[in-house]
């Protein structure tokens, strides 16, 4: 009665079960294998914007223009000599009204006693002034005792007596001004300091006896103020 049994129904179901099977597999697979790849891909990085500042350069100022060379001089046609003083003066004066000094009339070239530019050398001082009382640190040479041993011999003669036997000694200091010859103006002494009146009024006699080399100035002999002690001293 019937044509089928229900075994051969069971067997067709099972066949088309394994094709099922095969399929789903398949796709499960490729499922796995993209879930597979999306974990090994790394992410797409982000573009970061780049931050781009501007700074204003100053411009460089232009190279200075080259200073023309100086006009070629012609060579010194003489020259100035130094000539410095025998003893050294304490102070040397400054003159204003002087020109400024030119280094080019101290060369060395050229004659003697002119100056580079070659005409007549320009007056660097003022005339000297003889009646002027000069001072013994802007002399070119100071005076000195010519008469020494008339000195001596003097001073031991107007010895004031009392003070010689009693072996007493003592200084004067004497202010006066030796005149251009070398002698003393006796209506110039001063007496600075004395140990003893009486030896104050010999010194003012005595220093009438002394001579003196002149002072000289500017290659002139002129009139110096000068202050010297004058002693007495008992001879043993």
């Amino acid at each position: 009665m019937f044509t089928k049994l229900v075994a051969s129904g069971s067997d067709r179901k099972r066949s088309w079960g394994m094709g099922a099977t095969t399929v789903s597999v398949l796709v499960h697979s490729a499922v796995l294998a993209g879930a597979v790849y999306a974990t090994i891909k790394p992410p797409e990085e982000e573009e970061v914007e780049e931050l781009v500042e501007f700074a204003e350069v100053e411009e460089e100022p232009p190279p200075p223009p080259e200073e023309a060379p100086p006009p070629d001089m012609p060579p010194p046609q003489g020259f100035q000599e130094l000539i410095p003083p025998i003893t050294p003066p304490a102070f040397i004066p400054v003159d204003q009204a002087l020109p400024p000094v030119s280094a080019a009339d101290f060369s060395g070239i050229g004659v003697s006693q002119g100056i580079a530019a070659g005409v007549k050398p320009i007056e660097t001082s003022a005339p000297v002034d003889t009646t002027q009382n000069y001072e013994v640190a802007v002399l070119e040479s100071v005076p000195r005792l010519a008469n020494e041993r008339q000195v001596t011999d003097v001073i031991q003669q107007l010895y004031p007596r009392y003070l010689l036997e009693a072996r007493i000694g003592g200084t004067v200091q004497v202010q006066f001004v030796i005149q251009a010859d070398g002698t003393v103006d006796q209506t110039s002494v001063k007496i600075i300091s004395s140990t003893h009146p009486q030896f104050a009024t010999a010194a003012e006699e005595a220093i009438g006896r002394f001579r003196f080399t002149p002072g000289r100035y500017k290659g002139q002999n002129v009139k110096v103020l000068v202050t010297m002690p004058i002693s007495w001293q008992p001879r043993s």
